[in-house]
């Protein structure tokens, strides 16, 4: 891609369609580097700029896991809350306010595997797994055991 259309669009918000390539390429990229399969970050920045059509230095960044960390905690963090409030209320409207006390919010306690301890309306333990993302709804991401 040449420099002249890379300019054209820099400064532009990020399409939906755009960090989706980004982020299925950073999980293939993560994918081989689990597996041990080599892989060329460069010659994997080469192939987005045809897809996204943004210059090497953004892609660069938009791969960089150490400034998108605090971005992706605040966003996980919010998520999480917002399946606890939900989950509260849930439960307030089946007439199980004692089930929506005993609730806890794991991951900012303990971190037992899961992010949230709720309960089926009958009493049954419900444990939930938050994930959280502002990508596409069809943005990847890892589940673990």
């Amino acid at each position: 891609m040449d420099r002249e259309n890379t300019e054209e669009i820099a400064g532009t918000p990020w399409t939906e369609n755009e960090l989706s390539a980004v982020a299925d390429s950073y999980f293939r990229m993560l994918t081989s580097e689990r597996a041990s399969i080599p892989y060329s970050k460069a010659q994997n920045r080469r192939q987005l700029i045809t897809i996204v059509h943004r210059s090497e230095g953004s892609i660069e960044r938009k791969l960089r896991p150490a400034e998108r960390d605090p971005r992706n905690h605040e966003s996980g963090k919010a998520g999480e809350k917002s399946v606890v409030e939900f989950e509260r209320d849930r439960l307030r409207h089946t007439d199980r306010d004692d089930l929506a006390d005993e609730m806890r919010w794991v991951s900012e306690l303990d971190g037992d595997g899961y992010d949230v301890r709720s309960f089926e309306s009958d009493g049954q333990e419900r444990l939930l797994e938050i994930k959280t993302t502002c990508g596409h709804e069809c943005t990847a991401f890892w589940l673990t055991r």
